[in-house]
């Protein structure tokens, strides 16, 4: 059972419960992960979650994935999709709300249609860009654990669902081995940008530290703090991808010059406590349009490390 990042020959990641995706990864890896890992699961079923149906559609769009343009209409890959199901929260109420009331559609079978109802219990769930409730807001009115109330909540929903799915199976009397345990992944590209403050801002009733012509005072108190430190201790693996100095690649040894194409190429260390870092790189080559009225595709070429 493999998961991967990217289409096959990519890099297949160490197997994982939890796994936390930093930096500027490919548009398209939340998707590439959950085929990987339906593929191997027959049975299984993924789940993301996204603040933003058009920040996610555009995303997709723009990137422009070669792999999944050619393959996503396929029977096979086509199959894989539909067992993705994907919600938006708008917000980080919404968020919460709906981790907390995801529930195996069987467990109440007569009971009014919900939201949350899922067909089965996942075996991946995708929590995807939660930084982006808490960007371009006044972001003095949030503070660092209601971002990390968001993936707390999200490893417990796992938790009470992965107890139920067991306990389920326990009584059932079915021969099949019980699933597997649910693993989380987060995606999200602006973790280690994101600053919130520690505390949260005293209520404007009562005492107020806060003196307005002092805004050094105000400024002091709610210093900020880079979220992302606070979230790799609840991950069993730790991938941060960045971006690298431009290399050449084999088509412009052979040729003698550079592409057409676009090679942006990138790197991810993925880490476990006490264990060494695993690097890996490649290249997102953007090809150039063939059409005025199409995109350019972007496909993956891989480097030895």
């Amino acid at each position: 059972m493999y998961n991967h990042l990217f289409p096959l020959p990519g890099c297949v990641l160490p197997s994982f419960r939890t796994l936390l995706i930093k930096g500027p990864y490919s548009a398209s890896s939340p998707l590439h992960l959950c085929l990987s890992h339906l593929e191997s699961r027959s049975a299984s079923r993924a789940l993301i979650l996204t603040p933003s149906r058009d920040a996610f559609t555009a995303s997709l769009e723009e990137f422009n994935d070669h792999w999944l343009l050619k393959h996503s209409g396929t029977g096979k890959t086509s199959s894989l999709l539909s067992k993705i199901t994907i919600f938006y929260p708008p917000t980080p109420a919404h968020w919460l709300l709906l981790l907390s009331s995801l529930i195996p559609l069987q467990s109440h079978p007569n009971s009014a249609p919900l939201l949350a109802a899922l067909p089965t219990i996942p075996s991946l769930i995708v929590l995807h860009e939660p930084s982006s409730f808490f960007l371009g807001t006044d972001d003095t009115s949030f503070n660092v654990s209601q971002y990390v109330n968001l993936i707390v909540n999200a490893l417990s929903s796992t938790s009470y669902l992965s107890a139920y799915n067991s306990n389920a199976h326990a009584t059932s009397g079915n021969a099949e081995p019980p699933q597997e345990h649910i693993s989380v992944a987060v995606f999200d590209s602006q973790a280690d940008d994101l600053r919130l403050p520690l505390l949260a801002r005293s209520p404007e009733s009562g005492f107020n530290p806060f003196h307005e012509e002092d805004e050094s005072v105000k400024t002091k108190f709610v210093s900020k703090e880079q979220v992302g430190k606070f979230l790799e201790k609840y991950f069993e693996w730790v991938g941060t991808v960045e971006n690298v100095p431009r290399h050449s690649t084999s088509t412009d040894l052979m040729t003698g010059e550079e592409s057409l194409a676009a090679h942006h190429a990138k790197r991810i260390v993925l880490r476990k406590s006490n264990e060494q870092d695993v690097p890996l790189e490649w290249a997102e080559v953007v090809q150039p349009r063939r059409r005025d009225s199409e995109l350019p595709e972007t496909s993956f070429e891989w480097t030895n490390t």
